[in-house]
């Protein structure tokens, strides 16, 4: 779960993405080190933009 100064700063991004009007989507998900056979418990936030179709 993000802080909340972390939280508007991503809010911030999301909307700047949103009225640029340059056709990009973003996607974020919080993941976990030690999903993915990493020998530690580290969370980490990914943030995915793509082209709008």
């Amino acid at each position: 779960m993000l802080i909340s100064k972390h939280n508007e700063a991503l809010e911030g991004i999301k909307e700047l993405f949103r009225t640029a009007g340059i056709g990009y989507e973003l996607s974020f998900e919080m993941l976990n080190a030690c999903d993915y056979n990493v020998p530690q418990d580290r969370k980490e936030f990914s943030l995915l933009e793509y082209e709008k179709i």
